[in-house]
């Protein structure tokens, strides 16, 4: 007797992410990309070993030696020192409320409004004080919490994009690959090209310069095309597949597509990675994110990334 077997099912995305957090403690992820803790970059999970891999880089064992001495320094005065008051819930989210309604904490100086809320919530109104120490910190952190997502989210829609527009990044990796220790390839292009830069060399885990790439192609297709197609086809397998994706329908208009709207990412990438940038100057790069690719929500493709841009939006105190 023959057993027909059972068809295997396949994992979603968003399972296969969660699942490779849950042995790997280092990543994080939004169900849309994996996301380095320590190294606050997207990290390649199409394959196991690629995750791997860039835990045994020494740039991870560095990054997260360092992160985690400083939490663990963090920690310390916490620990020696005696435990703080109870938090109120009462107090948590009148604070909360305050905040969100950009209404300054010293109004509760005022004894009528103070009167108020006693009367009608049959609650203690706390002291600007109570909730500028105790409870303002809490707040900062949670809002701190959100904001850390919000490279997620840049990243998941580049990722989402890359998706979408195979061709784009067969381009990069081909073209990367004809000029990549090939001087007379080289100087070929500049003779050609006369002051365009050669093309560059994306970095998978590294968004930013994907999508620097893309836009080099999008400002120099036809220079990048001529000077391809100049080469002997059957120098190599790169060769080859380079001047095939250089002549495939909807290649241009890609690379267009993401000159007129995902440039806005890009630099809030790099804003967002700089140290010592202040909690209202990146709320300001996410705005500005958010803002721009408001008129993205109707495409189908960048849909659920733009919500997800939209539906975490944090506001400033």
């Amino acid at each position: 007797v023959e057993h027909c077997k059972m068809p295997k099912i396949k994992k979603s995305l968003s399972s296969t992410l969660n699942a490779l957090v849950n042995v790997y403690n280092d990543f994080t992820t939004g169900g849309q990309v994996l996301f380095c803790k320590y190294c606050e970059v997207v990290v390649s999970s199409s394959k196991k070993f690629q995750v791997q891999q860039h835990i045994q880089t020494a740039e991870h064992a560095m990054k997260k030696e360092a992160k985690t001495s400083a939490k663990q320094q963090a920690l310390l005065p916490t620990t020696l020192s005696r435990p703080g008051p109870k938090h109120s819930q009462f107090n948590q989210d009148l604070c909360r409320a305050l905040v969100s309604a950009d209404i300054p904490l010293n109004k509760l100086n005022n004894k009528e409004l103070v009167s108020f809320l006693e009367k009608y919530t049959d609650q203690k109104v706390p002291s600007e004080s109570t909730l500028r120490k105790n409870y303002v910190p809490d707040l900062s952190n949670e809002t701190l919490d959100r904001l850390r997502e919000k490279p997620m989210a840049c990243t998941g829609l580049l990722e989402l994009a890359r998706a979408v527009m195979p061709d784009v990044n067969v381009l990069l990796s081909t073209v990367k690959k004809v000029f990549l220790k090939a001087p007379s390839r080289k100087e070929r292009f500049r003779q050609i090209s006369d002051t365009v830069p050669l093309p560059p060399s994306p970095v998978v885990t590294r968004w930013g310069t994907w999508i620097e790439a893309a836009l080099y192609y999008a400002d120099n297709f036809e220079i990048v095309k001529c000077v391809v197609e100049s080469f002997d086809p059957t120098a190599s397998v790169h060769m080859k597949e380079a001047q095939n994706v250089l002549k495939m329908d909807g290649l241009r208009e890609d690379l267009i597509f993401i000159r007129a709207n995902l440039v806005c990412i890009s630099s809030a990438i790099l804003k967002l990675e700089k140290e010592g940038l202040t909690l209202k100057s990146s709320m300001d790069v996410v705005q500005g994110v958010v803002d721009s690719l408001s008129h993205l929500e109707k495409k189908d493709y960048f849909e659920k990334s733009a919500r997800f841009l939209l539906k975490t939006k944090v506001t400033a105190d």
